[in-house]
């Protein structure tokens, strides 16, 4: 189980699709007694107190270390985005905390790269709001997304809701500190002042005064810089993989 949706499913999609998914959800605990594999342990939790289920594994989710060049710069000017743009990913926050915050930093750029359903919306906000350093990269290819990550001094990500946020990994080994929403699936790996910075979720006048701190002294970003390389080195496909063969050893020994 990635993400454990339940009644927030009909908020991020809408009342069709949510509906289903919500019932999906509630209705694994009676498909002949299925043991409980989760991407996190706040996803374990969700499903813990939303189903009969009350017990489980956490399998967290591996990156390809070696993909990820440790590169941390403080010089560098652009602030990154990097992921769909729908409404679970909340992408407006960042733009609403962007427009209190970027005008002082106006040497930097707030990068989005990315598509959703919400991309437009996004697009026009900017406008509106006559924000004049954010650009849009669309959909990026692995090489690109290598190179933002390099580039950039932070990575954002102000989702409601995550399952574990592999992205955030990939910043983390690039030598990119995250600032995340507070919430289910980012404060699983991201310790507030240790590796990033946590915000209240949907509060986008506390990620402006995150971004302000940080931008107004970034070399103090070195030592979550090293500290984020750590967390991603602890999330390889070699680590993966001795973990899930335990899992599944466990999980056979019950049968």
């Amino acid at each position: 189980m990635h993400t454990a949706f339940f009644n927030e499913a009909w908020t991020f999609n809408g009342p069709i699709k949510g509906t289903i998914v919500n019932l999906i959800d509630r209705f694994l605990p009676y498909m002949n007694s299925p043991a409980m594999v989760c991407a996190s342990e706040s996803t374990k939790t969700r499903m813990t107190n939303n189903t009969r289920i009350d017990d489980g594994y956490v399998l967290n989710p591996c990156i390809d270390i070696s993909d990820f060049q440790y590169t941390f710069d403080p010089d560098s000017k652009r602030i990154l985005y990097l992921g769909r743009i729908t409404p679970r990913k909340n992408v407006r926050c960042l733009i609403e905390a962007w427009a209190d915050v970027g005008e002082k930093y106006d040497d930097y750029t707030l990068s989005i790269a990315g598509t959703g359903n919400r991309e437009e919306s996004i697009r026009q906000l900017v406008d509106e709001r006559d924000i004049e350093n954010v650009e849009f990269h669309g959909y990026v290819d692995e090489d690109e997304k290598q190179h933002l990550y390099c580039d950039s001094l932070l990575f954002v990500v102000p989702s409601l809701m995550e399952g574990y946020m592999t992205t955030g990994l990939e910043a983390l080994a690039s030598g990119t500190p995250v600032v995340g929403s507070d919430t289910y699936g980012i404060r699983d790996y991201v310790t507030d002042g240790s590796n990033g910075f946590l915000f209240e979720p949907d509060n986008s006048k506390e990620l402006a005064n995150v971004l302000d701190g940080a931008l107004s002294n970034p070399e103090a970003l070195r030592p979550l810089a090293e500290n984020g390389r750590d967390v991603a080195e602890a999330h390889t496909f070699e680590k993966f993989k001795d973990e899930a063969n335990a899992v599944f050893s466990a999980l056979a020994d019950q049968m």
